[in-house]
């Protein structure tokens, strides 16, 4: 609720901007409402969003070395560290001074308190960049993909109440969720696991597909989309693809409901078709899908 009234405004503008135009490319459009919504709670706002949202852009795509020549290599990690200083310079240190001279409800201001360091609190802001924005992003198209590829769900989206609007989400996210993989460490030793026993302090990794596509949890035909899987298998709508305990992701409801608000909004569009299915990536750091190059259409003006 907290964030409503910002989500409301960043929807409207992006949809608004689609129907005079007619035409909208949709991983860009959650792109730059992600980047918006995130860059609030952080506190990222002393600087041009679309600006910022291009430099955080620019730092993701280039974040791939393994089977690049050692020089080449060499170079674009360099690069990289070029371009995140561009994106403390440009809009965290801005942010900081800001909060430094008068304090705010978000992030920067609490991690200031609490004494972090510039680095730190850049350091911080990257992972929200990563956890906060980058993830919503393909969420969202990820979910308008199979709302155009089935229209029954599509239909049941768009009359359905918010709570039914949200089983669908998490459904779609249990099916296809964002990150791959969940890494911890252990605190006592685990006797049996699929990778034998695991010792104290030992890392290891829960492949979080995996986890959400087994028929232990899920219940039966675990590929296909059920909206009432979750209230029937008494398990939490997105299983583990938000994590789970103390770490899971923070910003689940906020990421849940731009994401609802949205696609509700976007759906609602008189004459919407999907123009270009997206082009699927694989972000291998991140271990996570990418959707790119998507575009829907409706009636100009």
């Amino acid at each position: 609720a907290l964030y409503r009234p910002l989500i409301d405004r960043e929807v409207g503008k992006l949809v608004g901007e689609l129907r005079r135009t007619g035409r909208m490319r949709l991983d860009q459009a959650s792109w730059l409402l992600a980047v918006a919504v995130a860059a609030d709670i952080v506190g990222l706002t002393e600087s041009s969003c679309t600006a910022m949202a291009g430099r955080i852009e620019q730092i993701m795509k280039h974040g791939e070395y393994p089977g690049m020549p050692p020089v080449k290599r060499f170079l674009a990690q360099q690069f990289s560290k070029l371009r995140v200083l561009h994106f403390f310079l440009a809009d965290v240190r801005p942010a900081i001074r800001a909060r430094q001279r008068e304090r705010r409800n978000d992030i920067i201001s609490q991690l200031i308190d609490d004494g972090f360091s510039d680095v730190m609190i850049l350091v911080e802001c990257m992972v929200y960049a990563t956890a906060g924005m980058t993830t919503t992003r393909e969420f969202i198209t990820m979910v308008a993909w199979h709302l155009f590829d089935r229209p029954d769900l599509r239909e049941a989206y768009v009359n359905g109440t918010e709570q039914e609007q949200f089983a669908i989400l998490e459904e779609i996210l249990r099916l296809d969720p964002v990150g791959g993989y969940l890494y911890r460490r252990t605190d006592e030793s685990v006797p049996e696991t699929q990778a034998g026993k695991l010792a104290v302090g030992q890392t290891y990794a829960i492949n979080l597909r995996a986890a959400n596509w087994d028929e232990a949890a899920a219940g039966e035909c675990p590929f296909a989309i059920d909206p009432a899987r979750a209230k029937r298998m008494k398990q939490v709508g997105s299983y583990m693809a938000f994590g789970d305990g103390v770490h899971r992701c923070p910003g689940a409801q906020v990421a849940l409901h731009e994401t609802r608000v949205f696609i509700d909004a976007l759906f609602r569009v008189p004459g919407l078709e999907m123009e270009r299915a997206p082009r699927l990536e694989w972000n291998r750091s991140l271990a996570s899908y990418e959707l790119r190059d998507a575009w829907v259409r409706c009636a100009a003006g």
